[in-house]
């Protein structure tokens, strides 16, 4: 089953240029690709600037191929068209003369350009309605959603109908460079990135709908000291609607928010050009956002039953602080004993890997599988602890499962996490495994399967592997002292792989044997192979795998 996903875009300007090839990689993965396969399935698009521009472009359907080489014959004379008056370097003139409309409550720039630009975009679009609310009373494509701030009554509008073009072009009318005060009262319409740059209240948080976000921010610290009058609008534009985004991902959660830095600005209108036009950084743009979404997806699949079993979303302060007040009083005195444990490394890719002919980057996501073997101590035990992999203030989704091996039936319960305030800086944050019925699904000497599951780094560039170069880097997520063995699982394409280091510090690993492989036979899978490897001390005796926090093991790949 694919899995269904909603997505909302950041308003951004010039920034537009690479949210349109975040939007490319999000309708290749919605199966608009030459295989029709679909890695997920878009339910909901929203957007607001920029954004809804690619909200719109996705919702109809688009064919990025087309309107990319179509807007790389005419994107620059576009673009010009598109400033207006003004492009490129504003001379100290254009500066007073643009000051001057604005002050007369004039538009400094074209709009009726904007409304030919969008127009131009939308070409490239089979399914393109007059109408917002025909996306919505049809089953062929995703709903569509479009934000737009009112000067009437100040609040902001997500509408879902009324003319296509018109909404869009209100949702991208920057204040003063697309209306100034005078035509406000003709038509009160104007930014939604003013009151809300990342929309998400269209979308409903208690559906089981995952709700993902594609936002872009400047690498560069603002330079205030030659501004002017209107950078410094400019900067206050900025500071509202980055704030914005800020407070959107954190009720999406950062690990559902596909962020790209840029090297320019959201007026730098010729830079994004620049950037557009290079196909190289395109393309890999385009890459990343598909593997990131086949990742999410493989942990979707994973958790069959729904999102419910998926932790590591909306990880806000007071949730964070009610939730350890509530599990501090769970009583899981003595409730298990892990009997064993065990590493499993899936590698694939989402991007085939003999594509690469152009040198074009190869991105995966490995799939990282962690297993314990527990005993029940006693009967009815509320809960399972596990813990979640952080990284800096990023919390990697992890898909969770639980089977009881002794009554053979899988368990129900709900994954609850939250971060751990009081240890700022630690690397696992705990999650509770809440048994939804465990007076019937567990009793004292029921053996526990619990597994975890996760992508490693999603949209790591992996070109090396092609080169017969390969490594997996993880972390242990186990806590608990334990002896553990670490698996790796690798598409048979790739020939036969051999560890190449066996020793990291003080640790030594070798190969396991086809018996000691044995022992994960329910792991195998015909297009898959897999090599094993098992740590232990210098004289041979198990290693207590919970002393050690990291490891990176380098494997050989004979083509």
């Amino acid at each position: 089953m694919v899995q269904d996903v909603n997505f909302s875009f950041q308003g951004g300007g010039a920034y537009l240029s690479k949210m349109i090839a975040i939007a490319d990689g999000l309708s290749h993965a919605d199966g608009n690709n030459p295989s029709r396969h679909k890695i997920i399935n878009l339910r909901g698009v929203a957007g607001t600037s920029a954004g809804s521009i690619c909200a719109a472009l996705l919702a109809s359907n688009c064919d990025f191929t087309a309107l990319r080489e179509t807007l790389k014959r005419e994107l620059e004379g576009e673009a010009k068209k598109l400033s207006g008056r003004y492009y490129g370097d504003i001379s100290l003139v254009a500066k007073n003369v643009a000051f001057m409309r604005a002050y007369l409550g004039k538009d400094i720039l074209d709009r009726g350009k904007l409304r030919s630009f969008i127009q131009f975009l939308l070409k490239n679009c089979p399914r393109t309605y007059q109408t917002i609310s025909e996306y919505h009373t049809t089953d062929t494509g995703p709903t569509l959603f479009i934000a737009r701030s009112q000067l009437h009554h100040p609040y902001l509008e997500i509408t879902k109908e009324g003319s296509l073009i018109e909404t869009l072009v209100d949702s991208c009318t920057i204040p003063f460079a697309f209306k100034g005060y005078s035509e406000a009262s003709n038509n009160p319409f104007i930014d939604g990135g003013l009151c809300e740059n990342l929309p998400v209240a269209c979308f409903d948080p208690e559906k089981d709908v995952p709700l993902f976000s594609a936002s872009v921010i400047s690498e560069k610290p603002k330079d205030l000291t030659k501004m002017g009058i209107l950078g410094y609008l400019g900067n206050l534009f900025s500071v509202a609607t980055g704030y914005s985004v800020h407070r959107s991902r954190e009720i999406i959660g950062d690990a559902f928010s596909i962020t790209e830095p840029a090297s320019f600005e959201f007026h730098e209108v010729q830079k994004s050009v620049e950037w557009f036009l290079d196909d190289r950084q395109y393309s890999d743009l385009k890459w990343k956002t598909v593997n990131r979404l086949a990742g999410f997806a493989e942990l979707y699949r994973i958790s069959e039953a729904g999102p419910k079993f998926l932790a590591g979303r909306n990880t806000l302060y007071k949730r964070n602080r009610d939730m350890k007040a509530l599990t501090s009083k769970l009583d899981m005195t003595g409730a298990w004993n892990i009997e064993n444990s065990a590493m499993i490394v899936t590698a694939h890719s989402a991007h085939h890997l003999n594509s690469t002919s152009d040198n074009t980057s190869v991105y995966r996501s490995d799939l990282i599988q962690f297993v314990s073997r527990v005993q029940a101590l006693r009967d009815a035990p509320p809960a399972y602890k596990g813990h979640i992999k952080v990284r800096g203030n990023r919390v990697h989704p992890t898909a969770w499962k639980i089977r009881n091996i002794t009554k053979d039936r899988g368990i129900n319960f709900n994954a609850i996490h939250f971060q751990d305030i009081d240890a700022s800086d630690a690397r696992f944050d705990p999650c509770y495994l809440l048994l939804d019925n465990p007076q019937e699904d567990i009793s004292a000497g029921d053996t526990i399967q619990v597994s975890a599951s996760m992508t490693s780094t999603p949209g790591e560039d992996m070109s090396g592997l092609l080169d017969g170069r390969d490594f997996i880097n993880f972390t242990n997520h186990h806590n608990d002292p334990t002896v553990t063995s670490v698996v790796l699982k690798y598409p048979r394409q790739l020939g036969r792989m051999m560890i190449q280091q066996r020793k990291i510090g003080g640790i030594h690993f070798r190969e396991l044997t086809p018996d000691e492989l044995q022992q994960y036979s329910w792991i195998n899978d015909v297009e898959f192979s897999i090599i094993g490897a098992i740590s232990s001390n210098k004289d041979g005796s198990p290693y207590e795998v919970g002393n050690l926090q990291s490891l990176s093991l380098d494997f050989v790949c004979q083509m």
